[in-house]
């Protein structure tokens, strides 16, 4: 392209920035809105928890105004790489404004996922996956050591289970973590191209620390079959650092990159992982997963499933995006009603100041119900996870693989709704894919 056409590209995507909506169709919706102050306000705290919840969202929402930084005017025009950089200054952002007010970390987290400008950025799937790992399968002393570090973005981590060739089909995983008798290490290793980790949230640019899943395989007892050789117990969580602190480069034997553009979440850095002979400290093994002692004697932590319960305690972070995504149709509902809303009183030859509910009709009772199934989902997941203690860990095993399975179509379901009605640009816009 010449000089003369990138200039005028550049005056055409600062035009389409400065574009705003016409006064008529805010201030209808503010009406609507204002008509309804008091269901929004009884919703709004059934929606977070509790006045406090509510409270703490609010007033994360007015600093987020008032920080420049956290504009979402101009994201939809970002590239990838440009999406990357804006999220990591807004998370960085974001935790100095919450160390400045005092708030908790789940305070200021939810605070900010549900209402303030992070959405998709590099830092979730550290906090909802990587944190909750540590607080569900690390021992004690690990939990001293890591979880502090974790919360205060010390150590950014992500969970490195779904192998190229396999998904998250954890039976079978090809990563091995061998034992090394001369030295009491555990060596990490990728066997084969398919054992690759892949698509992992954060690892491609961010991540300092992982959770890598691997078969642990150790000596075998003498009073064993064999009395030689190894024996695979199973898969297994590491904790482990895979880039340098100083320079941010992969340490050695570690091979990790991001694996490029994909369909929304462009802010989050998918990523895949290498291991070449990789040797680590035996503790890294998370403790509530079992113990591995200096002569590579496993000791299996008090029921054999632990380590399962434990990852499914992640899985009713689900609705948190089930929450997003609803959001996202409701959005998207309200700007077709509108748009009908406005056609219908043209047509009719009005002034145009139709209520909302006047432009509702078939499209928009498609998307409706779609807001009604995610809600319920959203809601649905809140109360999982606040059952998650009287129900227990065998129950909670049964209950939060059926959740997760029930709601990924209904997701799917909800966004093939919002593209049929509204058309691929606006829905994937509003909806921020």
């Amino acid at each position: 392209m010449s000089a003369a056409e990138f200039a005028a590209l550049d005056a055409a995507e600062g035009l389409v920035t400065q574009c705003r909506p016409s006064p008529q169709p805010v201030a209808a919706l503010a009406a609507e809105r204002e008509g309804m102050a008091e269901l929004v306000s009884a919703l709004r705290i059934l929606w977070h928890g509790s006045r406090e919840a509510v409270r703490v969202v609010e007033v994360s929402a007015r600093a987020a105004e008032a920080e420049p930084e956290l504009s979402k005017a101009d994201l939809p025009m970002l590239s990838r790489p440009a999406c990357f950089r804006r999220a990591v200054a807004v998370t960085r952002r974001v935790a100095a404004i919450r160390r400045k007010l005092g708030w908790s970390v789940d305070s200021w987290r939810a605070a900010v996922l549900s209402e303030v400008a992070v959405g998709d950025a590099p830092s979730v799937v550290h906090d909802s996956v990587f944190v909750a790992a540590i607080q569900h399968l690390a021992s004690p002393e690990q939990r001293a050591t890591w979880l502090p570090a974790a919360q205060e973005y010390a150590v950014l981590g992500c969970y490195a289970q779904t192998e190229l060739g396999h998904g998250s089909d954890v039976s079978r995983l090809e990563t091995t973590a061998t034992f090394i008798p001369s030295t009491s290490q555990v060596e990490l290793h990728t066997p084969r191209l398919e054992s690759t980790k892949w698509w992992v949230g954060g690892l491609g640019r961010t991540a300092t620390h992982a959770i890598v899943w691997a078969r642990l395989r150790v000596p075998a007892p003498p009073a064993g079959p064999s009395g030689r050789g190894l024996v695979d117990v199973g898969p297994m969580p590491f904790l482990v650092r895979i880039r340098d602190a100083a320079t941010h480069e992969p340490v050695p034997g570690v091979t990790v990159g991001d694996i490029g553009p994909k369909l929304g979440f462009a802010a989050i850095d998918n990523g895949y992982l290498r291991l070449s002979r990789f040797r680590v400290p035996r503790t890294s093994l998370l403790g509530e997963c079992g113990a591995l002692s200096a002569t590579g004697v496993f000791s299996p932590p008090a029921h054999p499933k632990r380590a399962y319960a434990g990852m499914m305690a992640a899985q009713p972070q689900l609705a948190a995006a089930a929450k997003a995504h609803a959001h996202a149709v409701l959005a998207a509902a309200a700007v077709r009603a509108l748009h009908a809303a406005e056609a219908a009183g043209a047509a009719a030859g009005s002034s145009g100041n139709v209520a909302l509910a006047d432009g509702f009709g078939v499209p928009d009772y498609t998307l409706a119900s779609a807001i009604g199934r995610e809600d319920g989902a959203a809601y649905g997941g809140m109360w999982l996870w606040a059952q998650r203690s009287s129900l227990g860990n065998k129950a909670a095993g049964t209950v939060d693989p059926a959740f997760a399975s029930t709601l990924r179509p209904m997701m799917q379901e909800g966004l093939a709704a919002v593209r049929a009605q509204l058309g691929a640009q606006v829905a994937d816009r509003v909806s921020r894919l």
